[in-house]
């Protein structure tokens, strides 16, 4: 299967920028590539693609032209890209990888990407990246062999990076803020720097450095030959001191007097203490000064040669997936979760709720879910979600929903004479606030037995 072999449904929606991917037909798009094809060629304006939760067996090819684009999913560990390839069945980094991205602008939220080639497999990319100003948030990027491909200019923040055998690699500049790279195998090497001369490369910045269970050695990295001035800088960043290397990096031939092997306090996964580097490689690495630490740790300063500040993000898009929406009636006054997916660069969610509209203020939180306290019989409630983040606030839309009727929870008690007659035997368990003082019985019998359809299925037969 190559790129874009997965179509479309038959009738794609008209372009709005704003677009749904669902696995079950259930969007506007059944694939994710037939979403991207949509898009608008050279767009300059942002088209949001969301994808729900579901597993999406595909390979995709982001072109060049499709600019601006952003995946939003639901979350990384239920919205999954999951494809098969490999440098055996398609030879050469243009063909192999799951994810292919030319384009510029490309943002990718709460995804998890996948090319199940496996161990043993050979090169098999989970991306291949060599756009300008991309975007990674919340993801998951799993294989084994180079797992990453970067040559452009990309941000990683809260990424899970999984491999085994030059799983970062590239000539790309690339800022990693507060990721985890997971090491699969015993001789793994996290990076594979491929800097051109006078160019910035690979910046991790508070990230970790896990290993699979049982493995004992690895390396930060290794050089190719070719690369001499290739550049990996640590600040920060935590790691098993027994199990990487003393030295650090293998050198593999490359002439070490121009590498830039950078790091700063580097301390144990485990107990946070510094790391002794006096085995280091030398020359070709060396340890930063605390204002060159301070200097580097500012993505303003790793991407001065073709400025651009990833920090600096337009305000959230709007959340979606809202639940109950408008459409929903009929529901339980014992309470309900409101629930919702979160918008592109959300942060924190604001949550609006009550039974007037506009709704007020109720809390602030990073939960995706709200859980309400019981709620009035027969009543429209109105709740909003807004979005937050450093930027702005984002206002999202009122919806509402209305309780049942009656409260179904409690039987009524009844007994019959002959005729059938429905005669008040004990009580009447009414919703709240409700008594038989004062109840006409003959009206009674009508609005007991609907309220009790509700709930049951009385045969013909007199109930007792």
């Amino acid at each position: 299967m190559l790129f874009g072999d997965l179509q479309p449904k038959a009738a794609p929606p008209a372009a709005d920028n704003d677009y749904i991917v669902a696995a079950d037909g259930g969007g506007d798009f059944c694939t994710i590539q037939g979403a991207t094809d949509a898009v608008t060629d050279n767009d300059s304006t942002r088209t949001i693609i969301k994808i729900k939760n579901g597993t999406y067996r595909e390979l995709v090819h982001i072109p060049a032209t499709k600019t601006n684009v952003t995946w939003l999913g639901e979350d990384a560990n239920t919205t999954i890209i999951a494809g098969y390839n490999r440098d055996a069945l398609n030879p050469g980094s243009d063909y192999r990888s799951m994810v292919k991205c030319s384009s510029n602008g490309f943002r990718i939220y709460n995804i998890r990407l996948h090319n199940t080639a496996g161990d043993n497999a050979g090169q098999a990319e989970t991306i291949k990246h060599s756009g300008q100003r991309g975007m990674a948030f919340d993801c998951e990027f799993l294989s084994w062999q180079d797992t990453l491909l970067l040559n452009g200019q990309m941000y990683f923040k809260n990424c899970y990076i999984e491999g085994d055998t030059d799983y970062i690699w590239g000539s790309g500049t690339v800022y990693f803020d507060k990721c985890v790279m997971k090491s699969l195998s015993n001789n793994s090497y996290i990076t594979q720097p491929r800097t051109p001369d006078g160019l910035y490369g690979f910046f991790m910045v508070d990230c970790n450095f896990p290993v699979l269970k049982g493995i004992r050695y690895i390396y930060l990295g290794r050089m190719f030959s070719g690369y001499p001035y290739a550049q990996v800088v640590l600040i920060n960043c935590r790691m098993y001191s027994s199990i990487v290397y003393p030295v650090g990096w293998n050198l593999n031939d490359t002439e070490p007097g121009n590498l830039r092997l950078w790091e700063y306090q580097s301390r144990n996964l485990t107990t946070g203490a510094l790391i002794n580097i006096n085995s280091r490689l030398n020359p070709g690495s060396r340890q930063l000064t605390d204002e060159e630490a301070i200097y580097w740790r500012d993505a303003n300063n790793v991407f001065a040669l073709n400025p651009w500040n990833p920090k600096a993000l337009e305000a959230p898009t709007e959340s979606w997936l809202p639940y109950p929406t408008n459409t929903n009636g009929d529901i339980d006054t014992s309470g309900i979760s409101l629930t919702w997916a979160a918008g592109a660069g959300a942060t924190s969610h604001i949550v609006y709720f009550g039974t007037t509209n506009p709704p007020p203020q109720i809390i602030e939180q990073t939960e995706l879910s709200f859980p309400t306290d019981p709620l009035n019989i027969n009543t429209t409630y109105y709740w909003r979600i807004d979005e937050k983040n450093s930027t702005g606030i984002t206002s999202g839309q009122v919806l509402s929903f209305t309780t049942k009727s009656y409260n179904c929870l409690v039987p009524i008690v009844w007994d019959t004479d002959n005729n059938c007659e429905l005669n008040f035997l004990d009580y009447v368990a009414f919703a709240e606030g409700w008594t038989s003082e004062g109840i006409d019985f003959a009206d009674l019998a009508n609005i007991a037995m609907e309220w009790l359809n509700c709930n049951r299925n009385p045969s013909e037969e007199c109930w007792q």
